[in-house]
């Protein structure tokens, strides 16, 4: 069997004879090849998470907070207080919930965001590495660009700026000086008797002040954290006696480096050997930063990224006015379009085309509008289908390696050897290029499957040691997909209890969960969640947060606006409705089959999904999937039932 040459190709484009050529069916020997390379019985347990680890507590740290001025300002919430609504998170999904609830009626004034972080941001606030920026255009990124009147500079916006919109956003809807932060909610338990949660936090006062214990209440609790804030690093042998220094790249410590946010010249890099651990989309950014000023850097690979070109570029002021923002409406508008492209589906791509409008396999990660339903033994020609259709993408990425990189052993080492949708793209115009450097190395540790152990004077992998100055960790963050942990109050550290004492833990166990739309779960009365799992997803993270925030501040007001008594409202969906709702995710489970051919990544809990477990283990992850169809569809469907009007599945009471 050979490969369809009539399929999309990425900007590098590779001659029609060599993709037709290819033999799909040697390409997924070699895939799987590449694949047991890199796999390993303890998945996810390879890593420890910065902040339950010891030797790794420094790293831990939050590098941004100015707990000085954050202690000299009247708090948010104290001790016993009650608001009506309190949203667990203070980056864009957290404001954007909070947004809409304001326009849908809600006072600014009873609205609190808890975050951990030291401000507004979330993981804006966060990654401050050199080099960051977004990988989807700004333009759709950034949320609530009409409502703030923002024009991005850049096409792909940088770190610094994306961190300020947040803040931005807070000041737009008055709600700057209504976040807690430093503070964690450990505990969430409904009390049916009050109609109120009761949250437990916890509040870091920072260096010689003690942590802050408080309860406050709330008529409703919106969890909304995302997955990005949880660094992890891997558990490498003797890394503790390491005599340089360490850093992550998701706590960035410009004290080693030099430098600052806002001014990366990181010029206490000079004249030393600096090894990065990682090649995911935080090495791609970081690397030729580093590369600029290290005197060596050492880039230790166990998986290589796929790289495309980014073509990054400034805002002209003109072309916004006549391609951007034409009309009211038109984030909405671009949004759609960008998500259809990325499904492979009739969409306009004169203004986008970039990497994702041509990128159409990544849908067995986003779903699309026409999947179907699949029996056990179509599993099979699904994933043999989208394995053809993803070559011309994939030959298309090996070939630019080629193009680029001038050493033929570090080119072939830099070439991905997986479908697509196994890892999230990168695109970027420096990286690649960055390897033809005398001073950067590519060190290839899959042959050990990883870093084997850390000495006083470096790292060892791939049967070699490697003296060095720094370490720098990106490694990322605890994966989305949680196997050991599948609940959503996992993601925050939070033990969420709702009617008759109910853990959310416990019913996540017991029947692997299940909501109405993603969105609320029965047993749990006003309370909401954020996705993914049950909602639809996408490249674009923000299009889904702002469906649901929508969604959500409709259910809200509805609910409050038809009580008897506001003040009384508990809403939940029954558990018929949740039902229903979870058989449409499982219906189309089988839609994403094509991950188990993929290595070790974010979107298998670091191969946690790819071990066996039972079909009953089966079972439950597919009811915490997520909505096969796309988010038009899912956005489309939830509209649908706002204009019904009926509430349809809520049971409402008060």
């Amino acid at each position: 069997m050979v490969a369809n040459s009539e399929q999309p190709v990425a900007d590098s484009p590779v001659p029609a004879q060599q993709v037709s050529s290819v033999d799909v069916e040697a390409l997924a020997k070699k895939y799987a090849e590449e694949k047991e390379k890199r796999q390993r019985p303890d998945g996810a347990a390879q890593y420890v998470e910065l902040e339950e680890a010891d030797k790794f507590a420094s790293l831990a740290r939050d590098p941004w907070v100015d707990y000085d001025a954050l202690n000299s300002q009247t708090p948010a919430l104290v001790d016993g207080q009650e608001v009506q609504v309190v949203i667990l998170g203070a980056g864009h999904g957290a404001l954007l919930y909070a947004a809409r609830l304001i326009e849908a009626g809600i006072p600014a004034e009873g609205i609190r965001l808890v975050d951990i972080a030291g401000g507004f941001g979330g993981t804006w606030y966060w990654n401050r590495y050199p080099g960051v920026m977004c990988d989807t255009e700004a333009y759709v990124y950034l949320p609530l660009l009409e409502e703030t009147g923002f024009i991005p500079k850049h096409r792909y916006s940088y770190g610094e700026e994306l961190r300020n919109h947040s803040e931005r956003i807070a000041r737009h809807y008055g709600i700057a000086d209504k976040a807690v932060f430093c503070t964690n909610i450990t505990n969430a338990e409904w009390n049916d008797d009050t109609r109120r949660w009761a949250l437990k936090m916890v509040q870091d006062r920072g260096p010689g002040h003690e942590t802050v214990s408080f309860t406050a209440y709330s008529q409703f609790f919106i969890h909304c954290t995302g997955y990005l804030h949880h660094p992890k690093a891997p558990k490498i042998p003797g890394l503790e006696g390491f005599e340089g220094e360490i850093l992550h790249a998701a706590r960035w410590n410009y004290d080693i480096t030099g430098g600052s946010p806002a001014d990366q010249t990181l010029t206490r890099l000079e004249g030393k050997r600096v090894g990065i651990l990682g090649t995911g989309s935080t090495s791609i950014q970081v690397t030729p930063k580093v590369a600029q000023f290290a005197k060596e850097t050492y880039v230790f690979q166990r998986t290589p990224g796929s790289v495309g070109p980014r073509s990054q570029k400034e805002t002209d002021l003109a072309e916004w006015k006549a391609t951007v923002a034409t009309k009211p409406g038109w984030q909405l508008e671009r949004t759609i379009n960008f998500e259809k492209l990325c499904q492979g589906e009739e969409a306009d791509d004169r203004y986008l085309n970039d990497g994702w409008s041509k990128l159409r396999t990544f849908t067995v990660i986003t779903g699309r509008s026409d999947v179907p339903v699949m029996a056990k033994e179509d599993i099979k020609k699904h994933i043999d289908d989208y394995m053809q259709r993803d070559v011309p993408f994939q030959e298309a990425i090996r070939h630019r390696v080629d193009q680029i990189v001038r050493d033929p052993k570090t080119a072939e080492a830099l070439k991905p050897w997986y479908p697509s949708w196994c890892k999230r793209p990168g695109f970027h115009d420096e990286y690649l290029q960055t390897f033809n450097l005398p001073s950067v190395h590519l060190v290839d540790i899959s042959s050990t499957k990883g870093v084997t152990k850390a000495t006083p004077k470096g790292l060892v992998g791939g049967g070699q040691e490697v003296e060095l100055d720094v370490i720098i960790l990106s490694t990322g963050f605890r994966p989305p997909l949680n196997i050991r942990h599948p609940d959503p109050g996992a993601k925050s550290n939070t033990v969420i209890i709702g009617r008759n004492s109910l853990k959310m833990e416990e019913k996540w166990a017991t029947t692997g969960g299940g909501t109405l739309h993603g969105l609320t779960t029965s047993s749990f009365p006003n309370f909401f969640l954020s996705g993914p799992n049950n909602a639809a997803s996408g490249p674009n993270y923000t299009g889904m947060l702002e469906t649901m925030a929508r969604h959500t501040a409709y259910i809200v007001s509805e609910s409050l606006r038809r009580a008897g008594d506001p003040s009384r409202v508990a809403l939940e969906p029954s558990v018929e409705a949740e039902e229903a709702w979870v058989s449409e995710i499982v219906r189309y489970g089988a839609w994403s089959s094509p991950v188990a051919v993929c290595t070790p990544g974010l979107f298998n809990g670091d191969g946690d999904a790819l071990l066996p477990v039972s079909e009953e283990e089966q079972y439950k992850m597919l009811r915490n999937g997520v909505y096969a169809k796309g988010l038009p569809v899912y956005r489309e469907l939830l509209g649908d039932w706002r204009a019904d009007g009926r509430l349809e599945g809520i049971v409402l009471r008060g």
